[in-house]
């Protein structure tokens, strides 16, 4: 009997082997029959095309190759960078890429991309210096960078009270001017105090200073008040940061998202190294971790309705490897359902402040899309205040029913076109680069480039760089080490 049931089930294998294998021949024979059918029917289509070019008239002869002076040159390679969005080093390849196709001279000058560095932070060092007080109303938008190397650029950017208006919509780099740039290794409420006076004796008082909820630009911003008695000067918090603070006041003491996270986590490891790497989570964050949840409980509330359904589903399928990936995700479902919900009211609550700004209108709009949370929600409470508050200054402000701008993503925005253009580097540092900065804000064309090269010289940018820029740890290294005799200087110390 045992040898009748091996052979059973061996042949009951071969025949579901055959299967499988006759399953994947035709899909490969209709495979093949489509790409000849692709085949022939691109022979006729060349066919077709060298025929009417047969008929066509003689062709004309080709536009004459543009010349470019160096000012030229120099003024397209900036354009490049900034408009383009890349990096110094690809503005060089870019022009040899026209002058290898003809679309440039022959004997065209093709400049070193760190000569296209310098152009640039000549731009912005002339930007940074034409700073001035302004007759217009106007906000500043205050930022710290991430940590680059060991420092950290303070940087001020200046917005028009009717910036909105004029805008109809989210604002953009055109629509702002780089005030000041400061670069430190330590920011604490003193310094952010003493940059700001500094930067807003030259720039003058803004009517509000738009920042996130950090304690050093709290601190900061407080203290300069306190100090200019700028009382009439309203501090406005980022609406992003209140949202996201209030997310994670609200959960991030659940022991139910602990355990929906841990879920997250290891569903991910589980699934990485196979073919159902594609249904991976977005990545949690440590830092920041609650301004981008709304994308992990929209995967989780997607992810639900995958493994979900009545039955048992076949042992290799999707589902039941998606279920066994990610046990534990059906069982808090309750969980996922109020984090999605209450994510979803945040995200369209956000998407409406920061496009269209604070005014009565867009007020009355945000409290109706917080109706639906629970009266208790951290996030209802949190942001009713936030209105109320806010709206009190736009009020105050006497803005009428232009709106208020409560968003600083467009500084996040700078900052990652700043980014761009650096490049990754190992030993990525604050260095004269954040000159680029003032250059990526407001309108640049070619005028303005050509007029900051006058004015701004490369003894200039090597002058301020030496007021401005603190010994990097590069320079430390070159100081330390004797490079050039491979010798080791013992006097590290004053170095820091």
């Amino acid at each position: 009997m045992e040898l009748i049931y091996r052979v059973k089930k061996s042949r009951k294998r071969w025949k579901e082997k055959s299967v499988a294998r006759m399953a994947i021949v035709s899909i490969l024979k209709k495979l093949v029959r489509r790409q000849w059918t692709t085949v022939r029917e691109l022979r006729s289509r060349v066919k077709d095309l060298e025929n009417k070019l047969a008929q066509r008239p003689e062709a004309q002869p080709a536009p004459p190759v543009p010349t470019h002076s160096k000012e030229q040159t120099r003024t397209l390679c900036v354009i490049l960078v900034i408009h383009g969005v890349i990096s110094f080093r690809s503005a060089p390849r870019i022009l040899r890429t026209l002058l290898s196709f003809g679309l440039l001279a022959e004997d065209a000058w093709i400049p070193h991309f760190t000569s296209v560095i310098h152009w640039v932070l000549r731009l912005g060092l002339c930007r940074l210096k034409a700073v001035s007080r302004q007759a217009q109303r106007w906000i500043a938008i205050v930022d710290c960078s991430i940590d680059v190397g060991v420092q950290k650029a303070l940087v001020v950017l200046r917005v028009n009270l009717d910036a909105l208006a004029k805008r109809e919509g989210a604002l953009t780099l055109a629509d702002v001017q780089c005030v000041g740039l400061k670069i430190g290794s330590t920011w604490n409420g003193e310094t952010v105090q003493r940059t700001l006076t500094e930067i807003f004796e030259r720039a003058g008082k803004p009517d509000g200073i738009l920042k996130d909820g950090g304690t050093d630009l709290n601190k900061g911003v407080t203290l300069w008040r306190e100090e200019n008695s700028a009382k009439q000067t309203w501090p406005i918090a980022d609406i992003g940061h209140v949202i996201a603070n209030a997310l994670k006041a609200e959960f991030s003491g659940l022991k139910a998202f602990e355990q929906f996270l841990e879920v997250v986590s290891r569903g991910s490891s589980r699934i990485r190294q196979t073919v159902l790497a594609i249904l991976m989570p977005p990545k949690i964050r440590t830092k920041g971790r609650f301004q981008s949840i709304s994308r992990v409980a929209d995967w989780a509330e997607k992810m639900l309705e995958m493994i979900s359904g009545a039955g048992r589903a076949p042992e290799q399928s999707v589902t039941t490897r998606l279920r066994r990936a990610f046990e534990g995700l059906s069982a808090q479902r309750a969980f996922i359902e109020r984090l999605q919900m209450e994510c979803r009211i945040a995200s369209q609550v956000m998407a409406l402040l920061k496009n269209q700004g604070l005014n009565q209108a867009t007020y009355r709009k945000a409290k109706e899309l917080i109706r639906p949370l629970p009266e208790r929600s951290v996030l209802k409470v949190r942001v009713e205040e936030w209105l109320d508050r806010h709206l009190r200054i736009q009020s105050r402000l006497g803005m009428g029913q232009q709106a208020l701008a409560v968003s600083s993503d467009i500084i996040e925005s700078l900052f990652g076109k700043f980014k761009i253009t650096l490049q990754r580097s190992p030993l990525a540092e604050m260095t004269s680069m954040v000159l680029a900065l003032p250059a990526l804000c407001g309108t640049v064309g070619a005028v303005d480039v050509q007029a900051a090269l006058q004015q701004v010289s490369h003894q200039d940018l090597q002058t301020w760089t030496k007021a401005n820029i603190p010994p990097t740890m590069q320079q430390f290294r070159r100081q330390t080490f004797d490079l050039r005799r491979g010798e080791w200087v013992p006097e590290i110390g004053k170095y820091g």
